[in-house]
């Protein structure tokens, strides 16, 4: 049995012109054990869209979960899973009939992508499943769009055991080291967690 956990009731802005800006959600004492599913829901402002750039629902310490512009007039979907050490590797399950599969650019690791014309003002809902698998761990990442769920992949962390979402755990807005000063924005909110009751 899962019991359903809410880590915020409130929306967060984030602006990002420099860097990048990161919720970070904590558990403050919560003897919750491992955090097997996460969703929030994230909205790019209207006019925060600079590209490039990266509004990252699901953020946790192997990998993220996010909207992504390369270019104003290309918009994607983008879930990456990263090895942990040479036994910790990580292999695409199945992904979606949109949607391409390479190796990660910023580490070692698994990238799926697919093309989404994401809008500015409409707000997503994203949910990162993990299921542990023997040994290993299964990532399924969905994304709610026009209130109709759209798978996008399942990537397998070998040897990755029972993990949980729960750590480093946030929200991102990134500008992805560009130069372009133009502000990059995102609302945040209706974070929730799942857990093994």
């Amino acid at each position: 049995m899962k019991a359903f956990l809410p880590l915020s009731l409130l929306s967060a802005l984030s602006l990002v012109q420099a860097a990048q800006f990161r919720l970070a959600n904590d558990f403050p004492d919560w003897n919750i054990g491992t955090v097997t599913s996460f969703e929030s829901d994230i909205e790019v402002i209207q006019g925060g869209d600079a590209s490039p750039g990266m509004w990252t629902g699901v953020n946790f310490d192997a990998g993220y979960f996010s909207l992504y512009a390369d270019s104003s007039s290309h918009r994607s979907l983008v879930f990456t899973l990263f090895d942990r050490g040479q036994s910790g590797k990580t292999e695409i399950s199945a992904i979606s009939r949109d949607a391409v599969s390479q190796n990660a650019t910023e580490q070692p690791g698994s990238k799926v992508t697919m093309n989404l014309d994401w809008k500015t003002g409409e707000s997503y809902r994203m949910r990162l499943d993990v299921q542990p698998s023997g040994p290993d761990a299964v990532f399924t990442a969905q994304i709610r769009v026009n209130d109709e769920w759209r798978f996008l992949a399942n990537v397998t962390g070998k040897n990755f055991g029972s993990y949980s979402l729960r750590s480093g755990l946030s929200q991102l807005v990134d500008n992805l080291g560009s130069e372009n000063e133009e502000f990059r924005t995102a609302v945040v909110e209706m974070q929730n967690a799942m857990a093994p009751a």
